[in-house]
C-alpha cells in the first residue's frame, strides 16, 4: 500500500568533472560520513568505462523521521 514518486535532483557544485566525480561517485560511503539520513546504499548498474550510468538504490531519512528509497542513475 504505497505510492512510487520519482524526484529529479539537480546539484550545481565548482570544481572540475574529475573532482566532482571523486566525490559524488563513492556512493557507498554516504551512510559513512552521514548515517541519519543515508540508511543504506545498494549498488544496481556499474558504470561505463567512462565512468557514467552506474546505478545506485538509496534508502534515505529527512526531517520529521520520514524515509526515502532513491535510486540514481
Amino acid at each position: 500500500m504505497g505510492n512510487d514518486y520519482r524526484f529529479l535532483t539537480v546539484w550545481r557544485v565548482a570544481g572540475t568533472v574529475p573532482e566532482v566525480m571523486a566525490v559524488l561517485g563513492d556512493a557507498e560511503s554516504l551512510p559513512r560520513w552521514w548515517p541519519s539520513v543515508y540508511l543504506s546504499v545498494v549498488p544496481v548498474k556499474d558504470a561505463a568505462p567512462d565512468g557514467t550510468g552506474r546505478v545506485v538504490d538509496l534508502h534515505t531519512r529527512g526531517c520529521q523521521y520520514l524515509s526515502a528509497e532513491l535510486m540514481s542513475g
